[in-house]
């Protein structure tokens, strides 16, 4: 529930298509992406844990992000997806990891910043922020590369 898309992101697309010694496997990439008809999806995704003095107070922030995504599906346009997850088993339990589905990094930035400018949702994105180990906050963005 960041406030909105890593500010990395169109760095991190720029800097990676301008090396030239990654050209190859950036064609067999878009090959590959283009075959399956996923040239342009992406996934934001976060992980964390909650403090666990905070753990009471995170279902109720959860379960209030729920209601405002239900109530504002205007605002939702362009997310094809979204899961939060939380890790039982193998590794550290307890990890969650919150993806975001688009078609696209445009689409993402676009939803993102819809979203995260509503006055209710900063709050929710507040009170979220407050209960999680800023220690173990990751965002990334995930682009397929092949399914099977």
């Amino acid at each position: 529930m960041s406030p909105d898309p890593p500010a990395s992101a169109q760095a991190t697309t720029s800097a990676s298509t301008a090396d030239p010694r990654r050209a190859s496997e950036r064609r067999r990439a878009a090959r590959r992406a283009s075959d399956t008809g996923m040239s342009s999806t992406a996934s934001h995704v976060e992980t964390h844990f909650v403090k666990a003095e905070k753990a009471e107070e995170f279902d109720p922030v959860l379960e209030e992000f729920l209601r405002f995504k239900e109530a504002n599906p205007e605002l939702f346009a362009g997310v094809r997806s979204w899961a939060l997850h939380r890790q039982e088993y193998g590794g550290v339990a307890g990890l969650y990891a919150e993806t975001w589905g688009f078609d696209g990094l445009g689409a993402m930035e676009e939803a993102t910043a819809r979203i995260f400018a509503h006055a209710q949702m900063k709050a929710i994105s507040r009170g979220f922020h407050q209960l999680v180990d800023p220690a173990t906050f990751s965002s990334s963005i995930w682009r397929p590369i092949a399914t099977g």
